[in-house]
């Protein structure tokens, strides 16, 4: 049971690239829109229509539950509702408190997590990859044109935004 919830939670960061790359930048993106005009603006975010996308995934895993709760020869579903929770659980640490501020939980820098805040901010900034968020996947071809750029990044507990290159992904400040 243990190995089948922590093979949902790894097998999440795939099915979200997928999802997030041919679902909310194909078909969804008209909710998914949302999301990205709230960067481009730097307005804060309440609820957004991109919203719907986490609560209608936290549908179908409580339903995925239920069944495994309900049903004796289902018990496994149980587990893997319980990873991909804890993906979920971590995919909005990692990208709505700590990548835009949604909530103002950090009030420093995190340096693990701000290299994750900085490739999800190429993925702003460049559109395209990395379309993953806790071990995203950022190609070489994007780095070679990100190299001479910045990115706008404001830091935790700060009200004012500063540039930072993107060549320093993954050290120093968010």
């Amino acid at each position: 049971m243990v190995l089948a919830g922590v093979g949902a939670f790894a097998a999440m960061e795939p099915a979200t690239y997928a999802a997030h790359r041919w679902v909310m930048h194909g078909p969804g993106e008209r909710l998914h829109r949302s999301h990205h005009r709230s960067y481009v603006t730097g307005e804060p975010a309440g609820f957004e229509a991109n919203d719907l996308f986490p609560a209608a995934f936290a549908t179908v895993v409580m339903g995925t539950m239920a069944v495994g709760f309900n049903h004796p020869g289902a018990r496994v579903l149980v587990a893997i509702g319980i990873g991909i929770t804890g993906y979920g659980a971590a995919y909005a640490l990692v990208h709505d408190v700590y990548t835009h501020r949604r909530l103002s939980l950090f009030h420093r820098p995190v340096p693990s997590l701000a290299r994750l805040a900085q490739a999800h901010d190429l993925h702003h900034r460049f559109g395209g990859e990395p379309y993953g968020m806790l071990m995203p996947i950022i190609p070489v071809a994007l780095r070679r044109r990100a190299r001479s750029a910045t990115i706008p990044t404001i830091s935790p507990g700060s009200t004012t935004t500063e540039s930072i290159p993107i060549d320093r992904l993954g050290r120093g400040r968010p």
